[in-house]
């Protein structure tokens, strides 16, 4: 990132991130939220403008609040936490990482002034709770999962292939084992040389 961006800044989360709920099953919306990371965003849009604020994963959404008037809030996310139960049981994974409530998962995602989904049904779930906020950028573009298959060359010109660059979550973990054991089945996401994804 810093060869590629012309600045970064690096907060450390404290130790409190990715610790089990404090009480129940569920976290709290702002249970993981470090106050020092606030006064950091705060210090930073008192000296700087910036016309959006992008933030990814809901237990870091409180961070849109310290964003100025004018400035475009965007939560980006992944999936909808309040949904992880049926998704780790599914894969016969025990539940971890940010697990709140449906309610609590609502109140975050009403922190922004737009949020970003990757698949259509949660966009959709997103859209009847948040008219006009919701965002669809899907994991993959269609086009290309269209076209004609043709085998890959590893040195294709304006082609990158890269693999997972991901937290040591378990789910994480055990999505790219899955995917390593059976080519087959996943799809690769193309983007052309030199753009992020």
């Amino acid at each position: 990132m810093r060869r590629d961006w012309p600045e970064v800044l690096v907060f450390h989360a404290n130790a409190g991130v990715g610790g089990v709920p404090a009480q129940g099953r569920h976290h709290g919306l702002d249970e993981w939220w470090d106050p020092a990371l606030g006064a950091f965003l705060d210090n930073l849009f008192s000296r700087r403008r910036f016309d959006g604020f992008v933030v990814h994963n809901l237990w870091l959404s409180r961070a849109l609040l310290h964003a100025p008037p004018g400035t475009a809030r965007v939560l980006e996310m992944h999936d909808l936490f309040h949904k992880r139960d049926a998704v780790f049981a599914a894969l016969g994974l025990r539940a971890d990482f940010f697990l709140p409530t449906e309610g609590a998962e609502l109140e975050g995602l009403a922190r922004a002034g737009l949020v970003s989904a990757i698949q259509s049904s949660e966009r959709d779930w997103i859209h009847r709770r948040l008219p006009g906020r919701a965002l669809l950028l899907p994991y993959a573009d269609a086009a290309l999962l269209r076209r004609p298959r043709r085998p890959p060359g590893y040195l294709e010109p304006g082609v990158v292939r890269f693999g997972v660059l991901a937290s040591a979550h378990s789910l994480n973990h055990d999505a790219s084992t899955m995917r390593a054991s059976k080519p087959q089945s996943s799809r690769a996401r193309r983007s052309p040389a030199g753009s992020a994804e």
